[in-house]
């Protein structure tokens, strides 16, 4: 008898993180103080997941990538990542955008996107 795998449906929410014009930085920045930036900004995306229950699923080299099984958490890691690298976000009062629909490498299906707006 072969048994088949239970459709195992759920809520991921993703959190994408981008050095917004990293080409430009690196080009003002110069090598050495960009490798600095780089460091810090890794450190910081790298242990706010682990700290509110995340994955790291992919990075670049300006872009990291992970998925939570609750809202909350990526929720308060945004929070907690934007807080440290620029000093945003500060308190209660979150809202959403509606940011559209898009496709993400590795998963068949389309994903609604929300964006974090205040």
């Amino acid at each position: 008898m072969v048994r088949r795998r239970q459709d195992q449906r759920g809520l991921t929410t993703l959190l994408f993180t981008d050095i917004a014009g990293s080409s430009e930085v690196a080009a003002e920045l110069r090598d050495r103080r960009w490798r600095v930036l780089l460091a810090r900004h890794h450190e910081i995306v790298r242990k706010a997941p682990k700290r509110y229950r995340g994955r790291e699923v992919d990075n670049a080299i300006d872009r990291f990538f992970a998925a939570f099984d609750d809202q909350a958490d990526a929720i308060r890691c945004a929070c907690v990542i934007s807080d440290a690298l620029e000093g945003l976000v500060a308190g209660s009062g979150l809202r959403f955008a509606d940011a559209g629909e898009v496709e993400l490498k590795g998963f068949r299906d389309r994903w609604r996107v929300e964006r974090l707006v205040g």
